[in-house]
């Protein structure tokens, strides 16, 4: 650390370090974040394989829209 045994002059204009200004950030706001992430790929792939389903194991759909609108086909 040798910033710390400069004189509080020559840190480049009077300014402090980068390092030393501000607090680390709450851990719990990145597993927040984490955890939101996660669900929405969970979401998102209840969705593709509901998808899926509908095309291949219902294809018999009396509704011919309904399986091309839920199941991409």
């Amino acid at each position: 650390m040798d910033w710390l045994r400069r004189p509080a002059g020559r840190t480049g204009g009077g300014k402090p370090p980068v390092h030393t200004v501000g607090t680390d950030p709450d851990y719990r706001f990145s597993l927040a974040n984490e955890r939101t992430f996660l669900a929405w790929i969970r979401t998102a792939l209840a969705l593709l394989a509901g998808g899926i389903a509908v095309v291949q194991i219902v294809p018999s759909f009396s509704i011919g829209w309904a399986v091309t609108c839920l199941g991409s086909r």
